[in-house]
């Protein structure tokens, strides 16, 4: 895993706002550690979204879990004289490394398109080149002229930070953008998740974005690169005063359920 994508995987972001804390040096300064709840409540390191919102049941997540594991299991002939417990081992293990592809898939899908949007760096994968056109025409169509990708912001007074695949604006009228991307399979996807939607809101709170910001979630083909560009309709679904209130309510039950609330932090204890 590349570190242009990392930042939704580490659990916590610096108070000071310097970005995404990955790791710390050891009480002997010795070694790296990767820092946990007890160096949090030192440091009043803040929560990522992340991290909360892995408490959230996510069915749509179980549901290609098990999918991925019935696909490898009808692909995989019993060896002879297999036990049941060793082939169901062995399914396990070939189902997770499908699952890691996937996954590393997406982080690459990423890292790629951040490249482009922070450095100008052309896509050396096809998929992702077709990825950057289309993304590039969609938002040159929406007027957005200025654009940061994977854009860290941390809110000491919400208690969070995040990382934002895309936020744009427009210099010459009062228009700005926040986007998530969904590496996936297009043809399967159907439409954004509850989890999706309490995403942008979280990140639209966290950023302090403008009045009127439009959010969007990008599913974005995995094989091919194709895009769809779906804008959130809050009066089909859930307002976002719906969603803002889910976001609290989950992000307060997880500070108590790790017994450390970044809002209320006034120094370190020790």
């Amino acid at each position: 895993m590349t570190r242009s994508h990392q930042a939704e995987s580490s659990r916590f972001y610096a108070r000071d706002g310097s970005g995404v804390v990955y790791e710390l040096d050891s009480a002997d300064g010795r070694k790296k550690i990767r820092p946990d709840v007890r160096h949090a409540r030192k440091h009043g390191f803040l929560w990522s979204f992340s991290a909360i919102s892995r408490s959230l049941a996510k069915p749509s997540l179980e549901q290609w879990r098990i999918d991925r594991a019935v696909e490898t299991a009808i692909g995989t002939e019993r060896l002879p004289g297999e036990t049941d417990d060793s082939y169901i081992t062995r399914i396990g293990s070939l189902t997770k490394e499908a699952q890691e592809l996937t996954i590393d898939r997406g982080t690459e899908i990423h890292a790629q398109l951040k490249d482009f949007f922070t450095e100008g760096a052309d896509p050396p994968d096809p998929a992702c080149k077709t990825a950057v056109i289309q993304i590039s025409s969609w938002l040159s169509g929406l007027g957005i002229e200025l654009v940061e990708s994977e854009k860290v912001f941390t809110n000491i007074e919400l208690g969070y930070g995040g990382t934002i695949d895309l936020y744009g604006c427009s210099t010459g009228k009062p228009l700005s953008i926040l986007a998530d991307f969904k590496s996936t399979n297009l043809h399967k996807y159907r439409k954004p998740y509850f989890e999706n939607g309490l995403q942008l809101v979280a990140y639209l709170d966290g950023v302090k974005a403008p009045p009127g910001t439009r959010l969007f979630t990008i599913p974005i083909d995995q094989e091919s690169g194709e895009c769809r560009f779906i804008e959130w309709d809050f009066k089909a679904d859930w307002s976002i005063d719906e969603l803002r209130e889910a976001w609290k309510a989950l992000y307060t039950a997880f500070a108590i359920q790790h017994k450390y609330d970044p809002r209320a932090w006034k120094g370190d204890p020790t």
